[in-house]
């Protein structure tokens, strides 16, 4: 039996993630998000000009108003432009799985990877994976230290599904004081086509 390296088994994740990502590229999907205050969204994801964009579509179940969808199709123009477009979602920036190797002290215990951060990175990256494919189940991640943003405690917990789609994101997060959850479902894969393409031919 080949007993692998922690080492090993982070490039082979590393691998089977890249190849996911390309497949990832091509399908659209709906994204539910539930703050801890009851507030709701609706994303979809469209390709713009070629590239990916998060569509607002909907808030607390209802389509959005005429001004509002105006709004959106600005940000969508500015984006196709190259322009940086503000985000309703909090971006987090725990940094590549690829470069954890350099980053952190990486160990494994059945089919888990565990890497701690060392000095200086704020990120502890649990990693729990397929055996034979190396995709990834779930990849939690916790804020331990300075140099993040958000306050230590916080925890994001991404959950892929058998075929290595995005199923649901949990947010636990703490930003200072302020504690709250974030719920980001994702479902409704399908491939991108004509209904989920736009192209602006002449960007103002």
């Amino acid at each position: 039996m080949l007993i692998l390296t922690a080492l090993e088994v982070l490039r082979l994740i590393v691998g089977a993630e890249e190849a996911m990502n390309k497949v990832r590229e091509q399908y659209t999907h709906r994204e539910n998000v539930a703050y801890n205050n009851g507030r709701t969204e609706e994303y979809e994801v469209v390709r713009v000009n070629g590239k990916a964009f998060r569509r607002l579509v909907a808030r607390q179940g209802k389509p959005l108003p005429d001004k509002e969808r105006a709004v959106v199709l600005r940000a969508m123009r500015r984006f196709a432009r190259g322009l940086t477009v503000p985000t309703r979602i909090y971006t987090m920036r725990f940094g590549e799985i690829r470069k954890l190797e350099s980053t952190h002290d990486l160990s494994i215990e059945d089919n888990k990877l565990l890497a701690r951060p060392r000095e200086g990175n704020p990120y502890l990256h649990r990693l729990h994976f397929d055996p034979d494919t190396h995709r990834l189940h779930i990849h939690a991640v916790e804020v331990t230290g300075p140099g993040s943003e958000l306050s230590p405690g916080t925890v994001a917990r991404l959950y892929y599904n058998s075929e290595g789609f995005l199923e649901k994101l949990i947010i636990d997060f703490q930003i200072g004081k302020r504690r709250g959850r974030q719920m980001h479902i994702h479902s409704g894969y399908r491939k991108f086509d004509a209904a989920s393409t736009i192209t602006f031919e002449d960007i103002p």
